[in-house]
């Protein structure tokens, strides 16, 4: 995710150490030398087509060299780049284009220099773009949230913002030149902020996954085995500990847990894998950025309980408003709204601000006190836990309280549950709708490799430690990896699909 220092700081490690790797991809090795070459390639080709050094161009999210030097290259030519998943559709994508402002679909070929443009169709008597243009100016960069809570937004992301981060990086997890950063994410996720950007700015070595190998675990471990740095969704973690029965031998310095809630079972079998590592756990939002911080203790290991994500890193202002909309000032439970130095200034589109972004005053009749000036909050929609030390647990997103018999159930709470048996491996708990109970609850479990497992052994286990409502109705066991969306969570719209389909084939 490129700055005014980012890209500075990468051409001056190509100066100084330039056959010094900075990306590794598909067994690949390019040096900042021959990056640097790709960025002023890339240039020259995007001279040729824009003749103003402004303006929004998207790029898809293919992870190559080529990719990541062609946002670059945007960067340096005065270009914002909006970058959506490469998994979008043709027409998906133009429409996200068109409605962002931007001029072309800009993709990286295979060699220096190779840059195809395609032209970004306005619709007749369709409206002007709806961005804001000033929210262009101050990005170099736009991405996208992930839809799961309704349409993607494009979120700028300001130079500032990327460079207030990248000194955080590098002072907590000491990421430096030879520093070795292994990247699960796809390009258009806010983790590449670390794991290559930063990466990048201070002259390590970005280890980039291939997302069509995205789920072996034995190829994921053979990278981790070499990452001095990791940072990664939970399912990271299951994949390559389920691959490898001994420990790593090489002296792993940081392991980041993020992006969903991590169990203390998965957190004491990385723990038992990388031996020596410190373990974190680092909470955020596309919006926001990092936000929260948690160095992980053997204690969180053996308390049977959720990891917490801490407490707000340096500059991050947060609070808990309960259900009553009052802030929660001692031990409670609410909805969690932070701000932080890393934060964008609102969508680009700023009609889609309402509801997110919160101006103080609405927070202050709430009981918060602060200058109007002062930076919006952002509404996360993620249900916590604050502790009497101020300490916060995630325990889900609103979306994921449903009634079960006019009962308020936290699906992810149950997920932790069928996470905790022995013979489980990954599970997910959707609930359907019914006219009668207001929601069934359906679990989908992918059982360890070796076992035994059946729904009826797992309804007896919950029927120990849920109450009634919370038991799932109908468990489904599987021993094929759940279906995933391509930032490495859970595909929960999938799976809802799958169990609609299936029900429609048994009333048929």
């Amino acid at each position: 995710m490129p700055s005014p220092n980012v890209l500075s700081h990468l051409f001056e490690h190509a100066g100084r150490a330039p056959e010094r790797t900075a990306l590794e991809w598909r067994d690949a090795a390019t040096s900042y030398r021959e990056l640097s070459q790709l960025v002023n390639a890339a240039g020259v080709a995007l001279q040729k087509r824009f003749s103003a050094a402004d303006g929004l161009v998207c790029i898809p999210a293919v992870k190559t060299p080529q990719t990541i030097a062609l946002i670059l290259a945007a960067h340096a030519h005065g270009l914002t780049t909006l970058v959506p998943s490469a998994d979008l559709g043709r027409e998906a994508l133009l429409n996200l284009a068109r409605d962002a402002g931007a001029s072309d679909v800009v993709r990286a070929g295979q060699s220096a220099g190779d840059v195809v443009f395609e032209a970004v169709p306005h619709a007749a008597g369709r409206c002007s773009p709806s961005s804001d243009r000033s929210r262009v100016d101050a990005a170099s960069l736009v991405l996208t949230t992930s839809g799961t809570t309704g349409s993607p937004k494009a979120v700028p992301i300001p130079h500032e913002a990327v460079d207030r981060f990248t000194l955080w990086v590098r002072s907590t997890f000491g990421v430096r030149p030879g520093t070795q950063v292994l990247n699960y994410a796809p390009l258009n996720f806010d983790l590449t902020l670390l794991d290559v950007w930063a990466t990048l700015s201070a002259g390590a070595t970005a280890l980039l996954v291939d997302p069509d190998r995205a789920t072996d675990g034995r190829y994921l471990a053979d990278l981790a085995g070499r990452a001095d740095v990791i940072q990664g969704v939970p399912l990271l973690y299951r994949l390559v500990t389920a691959a490898v029965s001994t420990p790593f031998p090489t002296a792993h310095r940081h392991l980041i847990f993020t992006g969903d809630v991590t169990t203390p079972r998965l957190a004491s079998q990385v723990a038992e894998m990388f031996p020596g590592a410190s373990l974190h756990n680092v909470y955020g939002c596309t919006e926001t950025n990092d936000s929260f911080h948690h160095l992980v203790s053997q204690t969180d290991l053996t308390s049977g309980m959720p990891l917490p994500v801490g407490r707000p890193l340096p500059g991050v202002d947060a609070v808990v408003l309960g259900h009553d909309g009052a802030v929660i000032e001692t031990e409670g439970r609410g909805e969690l709204l932070v701000r932080t130095p890393f934060q964008t200034s609102g969508y680009l589109n700023p009609a889609q601000d309402a509801g997110r972004f919160v101006r103080v005053g609405s927070v202050a009749a709430a009981g918060a006190c602060h200058d109007d000036s002062s930076p919006p909050y952002y509404r996360t929609g993620d249900v916590v836990r604050r502790l009497n030390d101020g300490t916060v647990v995630l325990e889900g997103r609103n979306a994921f309280h449903v009634k079960v018999r006019g009962v308020r159930t936290n699906l992810q709470e149950i997920e932790q549950v069928l996470l905790q048996h022995p013979d489980v491996a990954d599970a997910v708990v959707v609930a359907v709708p019914d006219d009668l109970a207001g929601h069934h609850l359906h679990a989908t479990v992918r059982r360890s490799q070796g076992t035994d497992l059946n729904s009826l052994r797992l309804r007896g286990y919950c029927a120990d430690r849920l109450p009634r409502t919370a038991i799932p109705k109908r468990f489904k066991i599987t021993d094929h990896p759940l279906p995933s969306t391509p930032t490495g969570k859970v595909d929960r719209p999938a799976i809802r699909a799958q169990l609609e389909e299936e029900a429609t084939h048994v009333h048929l």
